[in-house]
């Protein structure tokens, strides 16, 4: 089954690429994700740390942010060679502070890793990295639906704006606090 972006990407070489005899090799392009199994395997390891389980929210690798990273990736080369650079720094700054990968690193050594290059190594490809893993999560139907605010309908005939306020305070805080 396809999402959103695949389809209409697929669509649009059926529609155009038959004429100019690129067909064959667009297919093929679009069929390859240049991430290998280990590669998505150390992303997942990654995006978990990122944003873990918590607080009744699922992981961001549970609600399939690798999978949309690695789709989004094939839309957008800059986004691929984004990640790559980061996996790529990243496996770096596992070997030189731990000298082992960083999918065998218990949790809290990763996060030693993930904080190295932050501040340290590799900050602005670590913000971006991040930034793509939050597209990843918040783009997911099942996230949107948990952090949905329920909006009943109000009456505001006496002119008090703080009715209207009353279903988002009732909500609660949907974020996590960082230490």
């Amino acid at each position: 089954m396809y999402k959103r972006r695949e389809f209409l990407l697929q669509m649009a070489i059926a529609v155009t690429l038959p004429r100019s005899g690129l067909f064959d090799q667009s297919i093929t392009l679009l069929n390859s994700s240049d991430f290998d199994k280990s590669e998505l395997q150390l992303l997942r390891s990654i995006i978990d740390e990122i944003v873990p389980a918590a607080d009744g929210m699922p992981s961001v690798a549970s609600v399939g942010g690798a999978e949309y990273l690695q789709s989004v990736s094939l839309e957008y080369p800059g986004i691929q060679e984004a990640l790559k650079n980061f996996l790529t720094a990243l496996a770096r700054a596992s070997q030189a502070v731990f000298q082992t990968r960083f999918e065998e690193l218990p949790n809290e050594r990763r996060i030693q890793v993930l904080n190295e290059l932050e501040k340290q190594s590799a900050p602005k490809l670590f913000g971006s990295f991040v930034s793509y893993v939050y597209e990843s999560y918040y783009a997911q139907p099942r996230v949107l639906g948990l952090i949905a605010c329920e909006m009943k309908p109000i009456s505001a005939t006496d002119g008090n704006d703080e009715v209207l306020l009353l279903p988002v305070r009732r909500n609660g805080h949907k974020y996590r606090e960082v230490e």
